[in-house]
C-alpha cells in the first residue's frame, strides 16, 4: 500500500499499539461528526476508509462494520438457533443454578453498557447521529445481545453443552471489541469522551467474563442427563471448540501416555456411527431407490444418507483450499516490507505495525487453514467410515434374505468380497472424493496467484499441463479395465479357496493337493499377480507424469517470463512463485489416485448394485400372525400349497400340499430320502417359493437344520445364542437334552470353546446342542429336521421322554418333525406321509396302523430288521470257537470297503442346494 507524504510523519510517531502522543490528533476521532454527512450513513470526516489517512488505523465508520457484521450474525444465526433448540430439542428439567442466573444477568449489564454508549453517541452527534452507522452499530448489538440472551436461556434445559451460535458470537464479539479498543486508545478516547470509554470498557470486561462462564464453566445436567454411560463418546457434548480443535480426545490421551490403552479403555461409539444408525438411514434411502426406480442407483442411496456431514467437510475444505493460497500474497507483501528497510531514506521504512499484522495475519490464517483442514479430513474419515458399515450390514441381510436363483449366482466368496472389498473402494473413495472438485479448484487459485506475479507467462505452465491430459486419460482407461479383470480375478480365487477348505477331508484322502495347489497357484500368479503387475506398471507412469508436471510447469513459465519481460526475477516474485508451484504439486499429483479411486468405486457400485438387487424370498411366501395362547388350536396351517426351489425351471418340490398343526401336538413327517421332508420344514419358514396356496404361522419359530451348525464361542454362548440367561431353565434344557455327562468331560464344562477355534464335537453331540440352542429360545413353533439320526438309540429315547414327548419341555408347543425313528412316531399325535413332494396319507399312529398303508409297512419292515439285527447279536454272543486273525482281518477289509464306499468325489459348491 503507498502511503501519503502527509502520513509518514504520523506514522513514524506512532508504536506498535498504535498509541499517538501528537494531540494534533485530537482534532477528529471516534466521538467527532461533522454537521453535514460527506459519505452515506457516515458523519465523520474520515468517511469508510477503509484506513485512515491521518494514521495507520481503520476509519471510525469502517471500524464498527465488524462490530456490526457480529450483531447480525447473533441476530440471524442465534434465531435459527433458537428455532432449533425450540423445535427439535426436548426439555428436562434442570435446576437453575448461580451459573445460569450470573451468565444471564452479566448479558443484561452488557446490555445497559451499549445503552449508555448509544446515549453518548447520541449526544456527541446531534445532527447526523439518527442517520450514522456508528449510532446503529450500536444497536444492532443491543438487540443481538436479545437474542443471545434467548439462547443461553434455552440451551440450560435442553442441551447438555454451550450452544454453537453462543460461543462464537462472544469470541467473534471479543475480537471486533478488541480491534476497536486499540483504534480507541490510539485516538485517546478518553480524554474527550470519558464517560463513553469507561462504559465501552465495562462492556468489554463483562463480555470476557460472559464468554469464559459460556465456555469454561460446565452446567448443570439433569438428573436423566447425569445417568448417562459412562463410556459415553465426550463428542456427544463436546463444545464447538473442543471439535475444532479435538480437545475431546485429550482425556483418552492423557490416560494413554500413562497406561497401555486397550478395547475396554476406549469409549462407545458415538450414536450416529453405529452399525444401527448407519444401517437404517441406508436402508430408507435405498429403498426409496428401489420403489421409485426401475434402475435403482447406489451412488444416489448414499449421497442421500451420508451426504449431509460430506458436504458440511466440502466447506471445511473450501476455506483450507482459499487459505492457502492466501499465504504467498502475505508473504510477498512481508518481503516488500522487509526491503523497505533496504532503504537509506527513513520516509520509504514502511511502520512496524504493518509488518507486525502481515505477520499476525501469516499466523492467523495457518491456524485457520490447518483447522479447516483437519475438520474436513475428520468428516471425511467419518463419512466413509459410515459408508463402509452401513454397505457391510446391508449386504449381510441381503445375504440372509437372498432366494435359491440369488445363492446359486453369488457365492460365499463373492459375498465376502463384497463386504471386504467393495465395501472398502467407496471408503477410500471418500477421502479422495473431494478433490475431484478441489484439484482444479486450487489449481484455477494457483494460476490466478501467477498471473498477478509473472503475466501472461503463467499460459506456459497452462499449456504445460493440458499436454499431459490426454496421456493420463489413455492411462485411466486401461487401469479401468485392468480393475474390471482384476475384481473378477480376485472373485475366482476366493471361490477355489472355500472350494477347497470344505472339501479338505476329500482332498487329503485322494492326495489331490498337488493337483489344486497348481490350479491355486495358476489363479494367483498367472491370472491375479499378472494383473496386479499391470496395475502396478500403469500406476507407475500415472505417478510419473504428474510427479513432473509442476517441473515443468515452473520451468517453462519462468523461462518464458525472462525471455518477454524487461523486469528481473526478484525475490518478492521468486519466492511466492516458489511457494505456488510447491501448493500446485498437489493437486496434480492426487489427481491420479482420484482418477483411480473413482474408477474403483465405479467397479465396486456396479457390482454391488448387482448383488443388491439379486432375487430374494417370497415376501408373501409365509403369513405370519401373531402366537395362540390355547393348546389345541391351530398354529400352523397350508393349504393347497404348491412349492419350487426354483421358480424359473417350472418343475415342484412340494405340490398340493394340506396341513395343519395346532398348540401343543407333535407332528411327525415321515417318507423316504428325497421324498421333500426337508423342503416341507423350508415351505413352512419361507424359503421355497410358493407357487399357489397359502402357508399361516402363528408366533416365533425356532428350526433345527439338519446338519449341525456350532459357531466359534463356548458351549454357554451357543446355547444361549444372544438369549438373557436363566440359570433355572439353562439347567433344565441341558439335562432334558443330555448335555450334563457331556459338560463333565469337556475340559471347562460349558465354557469349553468349540468350533473351529476350539474342540471338536461329535456329530451327537452338535445335535444335541443345536437341540438345547432352539429349546433355549423358548420359540411357540419348533421346526426339527431329522435331529435324532445322529444320536444313539437310548439317548434318542431319553430326548423323546424329556424333550419331544408328552410331558417333555416342549410339550406346550408346536413341534413339526421330520424323521424315519420309529420311537417318536409311536409318541405323535399325528403323521404325515410324504412321497415324491405329495401327502400321501396323514392321520394318528393308531389310524395308520389300521390302514395298512405304507406307514403301516415302513414300520412293520423297521420292526422286522430291528429283531434280525438282535438275533444276530445273539447267535454272535453265543460262539465260542473264534479265530482272532481272521476276524481282525476282516474287520479292517470291511472297514476299508466302507471308507471307500463312502468316499465321493469332489464337487463344486452349488449355493441354495438341497440336502435330504
Amino acid at each position: 500500500m503507498s502511503l501519503g507524504t502527509t502520513q509518514k510523519p504520523l506514522l513514524s510517531t506512532g508504536s506498535f499499539s498504535g498509541f499517538h502522543s501528537n494531540l494534533e490528533l485530537s482534532n477528529g476521532g471516534y466521538m467527532t461528526a461533522e454537521h453535514k454527512r460527506g459519505q452515506p450513513l457516515c458523519g465523520n470526516r474520515e468517511g469508510w476508509g477503509p484506513l485512515s489517512g491521518e494514521r495507520y488505523d481503520f476509519t471510525p465508520c469502517f471500524m464498527d462494520v465488524w462490530v456490526a457484521a457480529v450483531a447480525v450474525f447473533g441476530l440471524f444465526a442465534g434465531a435459527i438457533a433458537c428455532w432449533w433448540l425450540v423445535r427439535g430439542k426436548a426439555r428436562f428439567v434442570v435446576e437453575r443454578n448461580w451459573h445460569f442466573w450470573v451468565k444471564q444477568v452479566i448479558i443484561i449489564a452488557i446490555a445497559a453498557s451499549i445503552a449508555v454508549q448509544i446515549v453518548f453517541q447520541i449526544l456527541s452527534y446531534p445532527d447526523v447521529w439518527a442517520g450514522d452507522f456508528r449510532f446503529w452499530s450500536s444497536v444492532l448489538t443491543f438487540a443481538s445481545l436479545g437474542v443471545i440472551f434467548a439462547i443461553q436461556w434455552l440451551e440450560h434445559s435442553r442441551l447438555r453443552n454451550p450452544n454453537g451460535v453462543a460461543l462464537f458470537y462472544w469470541l467473534l464479539l471479543l475480537v471486533a471489541y478488541s480491534v476497536k479498543l486499540r483504534s480507541l486508545i490510539s485516538q485517546q478516547i478518553y480524554d474527550k469522551s470519558l464517560g463513553y470509554f469507561v462504559a465501552y470498557c465495562i462492556g468489554f470486561g463483562l463480555s470476557w467474563i460472559e464468554f469464559g462462564l459460556e465456555w469454561l464453566v460446565p452446567k448443570k445436567q439433569s438428573d436423566y442427563q447425569a445417568l448417562e454411560d459412562d463410556d459415553e463418546c465426550p463428542v456427544e457434548y463436546a463444545t464447538v471448540f473442543s471439535i475444532l480443535t479435538f480437545s475431546w480426545m485429550t482425556p483418552m490421551m492423557r490416560y494413554g501416555y500413562k497406561k497401555y490403552l486397550t478395547e475396554e479403555d476406549l469409549w462407545n461409539l458415538a450414536k450416529r456411527d453405529t452399525t444401527k444408525s448407519t444401517a437404517t438411514a441406508f436402508q430408507k434411502a435405498w429403498d426409496r431407490e428401489l420403489e421409485n426406480k426401475k434402475g435403482p442407483s447406489l451412488w444416489m442411496a448414499i449421497f442421500k444418507a451420508f451426504s449431509g456431514p460430506y458436504f458440511r467437510g466440502t466447506l471445511f475444505k473450501t476455506v483450507s483450499d482459499t487459505l492457502a493460497f492466501i499465504q504467498p500474497q502475505l508473504l510477498r507483501l512481508l518481503i516488500q516490507f522487509v526491503q523497505s528497510y533496504a532503504e537509506e531514506d527513513p520516509d520509504a521504512h514502511e511502520p512496524v505495525i504493518r509488518g507486525a499484522a502481515i505477520a499476525l495475519g501469516m499466523f492467523a490464517v495457518s491456524v485457520a487453514q490447518t483447522t479447516a483442514l483437519h475438520q474436513y479430513f475428520q468428516r471425511a474419515f467419518e463419512t466413509g467410515m459410515r459408508i463402509k458399515t452401513a454397505l457391510t450390514a446391508a449386504i449381510y441381510s441381503k445375504s440372509l434374505k437372498l432366494s435359491n436363483e440369488g445363492r446359486a449366482a453369488k457365492s460365499t466368496g463373492d459375498i465376502v468380497n463384497y463386504m471386504a472389498v467393495d465395501t472398502q473402494r467407496l471408503q477410500d473413495l471418500t477421502q479422495y472424493g473431494q478433490q475431484l472438485w478441489s484439484a482444479p479448484y486450487q489449481i484455477i487459485l494457483c494460476m490466478a496467484s501467477l498471473y498477478q506475479l509473472v503475466g501472461f507467462s503463467m499460459l506456459a505452465g497452462v499449456g504445460a499441463m493440458i499436454l499431459m491430459i490426454p496421456i493420463n486419460g489413455l492411462i485411466a482407461r486401461l487401469m479401468k479395465r485392468l480393475q474390471k479383470q482384476q475384481m473378477k480375478n480376485k472373485d475366482s480365487r476366493t471361490r477355489l479357496i472355500a472350494e477347497i477348505v470344505n472339501n479338505m477331508k476329500s482332498i487329503k484322502l485322494y492326495a489331490w493337493g498337488s493337483a489344486f495347489m497348481q490350479k491355486l497357484n495358476y489363479v494367483r500368479n498367472d491370472q491375479e499377480l499378472k494383473t496386479l503387475r499391470k496395475i502396478g506398471a500403469a500406476q507407475a507412469v500415472a505417478n510419473f507424469t504428474w510427479s513432473t508436471t509442476p517441473f515443468l510447469v515452473s520451468c517453462s513459465t519462468f523461462t518464458v517470463y525472462v525471455l518477454t519481460q524487461n523486469k528481473p526475477l526478484t525475490t518478492d516474485i521468486v519466492f511466492p512463485a516458489l511457494t505456488l508451484f510447491n501448493l500446485l504439486t498437489f493437486p496434480l499429483a492426487i489427481l491420479p489416485m482420484v482418477i483411480t479411486s473413482i474408477i474403483e468405486a465405479s467397479v465396486a457400485v456396479g457390482r454391488l448394485t448387482s448383488f443388491l438387487t439379486a432375487e430374494e424370498l417370497q415376501d408373501d411366501a409365509v403369513t405370519l400372525l401373531g402366537p395362540v395362547d390355547e393348546i389345541g388350536d391351530e398354529s400352523l396351517l397350508i393349504r393347497d400349497g404348491t412349492f419350487s426351489w426354483d421358480r424359473h425351471t417350472g418343475r415342484n418340490a412340494l405340490e398340493d400340499i394340506n396341513f395343519s398343526a395346532s398348540k401343543g401336538e407333535l407332528t411327525c413327517v415321515v417318507g423316504r430320502v428325497g421324498a421333500g421332508k426337508s423342503s416341507f420344514l423350508q415351505a413352512l419358514l419361507g424359503d421355497l417359493w410358493k407357487v399357489k396356496g397359502k402357508v399361516v404361522v402363528h408366533g416365533s419359530t425356532a428350526y433345527v437344520a439338519q446338519q449341525a451348525w456350532v459357531m466359534n464361542a463356548s458351549v454357554k454362548e451357543n446355547i444361549l445364542f444372544g438369549h438373557r440367561y436363566d440359570p433355572v431353565f439353562y439347567d433344565k434344557t441341558i439335562k432334558a437334552c443330555a448335555l450334563t455327562e457331556d459338560f463333565a468331560q469337556l475340559p471347562d464344562g460349558d465354557e469349553t470353546e468349540v468350533g473351529e477355534r476350539g474342540i471338536s464335537l461329535s456329530g451327537g453331540q452338535k445335535a444335541r446342542l443345536t437341540l438345547a440352542r432352539a429349546v433355549y429360545a423358548r420359540a411357540d413353533i419348533y421346526l426339527l429336521d431329522d435331529c435324532l439320526s445322529a444320536v444313539d438309540q437310548h439317548v434318542g429315547r431319553h430326548l423323546i421322554e424329556n424333550v419331544l414327548g408328552p410331558n417333555g419341555l416342549l410339550s406346550g408347543k408346536t413341534r413339526v418333525l421330520a424323521t424315519n425313528s420309529i420311537p417318536v412316531l409311536m409318541e405323535a399325535d399325528f403323521i404325515c406321509l410324504l412321497r415324491e413332494g405329495r401327502l400321501i396319507e396323514k392321520g394318528t399312529y393308531d389310524q395308520l396302523m389300521a390302514m395298512k398303508g405304507e406307514v403301516s409297512n415302513l414300520i412293520k419292515t423297521a420292526g422286522n430288521q430291528d429283531q434280525s439285527a438282535e438275533s444276530e447279536a445273539t447267535s454272535s454272543d453265543s460262539s465260542t470257537m473264534i479265530d482272532t486273525d481272521n476276524a481282525e482281518d476282516a474287520q479292517k477289509q470291511e472297514e476299508m470297503e466302507e471308507a471307500q464306499e463312502r468316499l465321493t468325489q469332489l464337487q463344486p459348491i452349488r449355493p441354495g442346494a438341497v440336502q435330504e
